[in-house]
């Protein structure tokens, strides 16, 4: 006897192409999950919003070389595979993304694929998006 089929994962519409070109990067819900896309090479990149270290708003990070670096603590990420370069065990999902009639598209894992909504360290309230951590 099987059960129900699994629940699938779908696209999402997370801005207009020329907005993420003029802002380089955004954040948005997309199913279960916050993300940050960034435009980089003619393309969208999505990546899980949340620095794994301490919750930092990747989408406010500097990118170089294909790589984000968090705004808070500086950890890094390579937009294309989420992994850090300097520490090959810290990683961040990404997801796939994709352009369509000019919206950016990006692909949000179904609920059972997803850990639930993105963590952050204890004692550390949830930020408005474009807000950053004081110093």
């Amino acid at each position: 006897m099987s059960g129900p089929p699994p629940p699938k994962s779908r696209e999402h519409a997370v801005c207009r192409v020329e907005d993420l070109k003029a802002r380089g990067a955004v954040a948005a819900d997309v199913g279960p999950v916050r993300v940050a896309v960034f435009w980089l090479d003619g393309e969208p990149r999505a990546l899980n919003e949340t620095c794994p270290h301490r919750g930092g708003p990747l989408h406010l990070g500097e990118v170089r070389n294909g790589v984000v670096r968090c705004p808070w603590h500086l950890w890094q990420f390579d937009l294309a595979t989420g992994c850090s370069p300097a520490n090959p065990n810290s990683r961040v999902a990404v997801y796939p993304a994709r352009v369509e009639g000019g919206s950016v598209l990006v692909r949000a894992p179904a609920p059972a694929e997803s850990n639930g909504p993105p963590r952050r360290a204890p004692g550390m309230p949830a930020l408005p998006v474009g807000e950053q951590e004081p110093t």
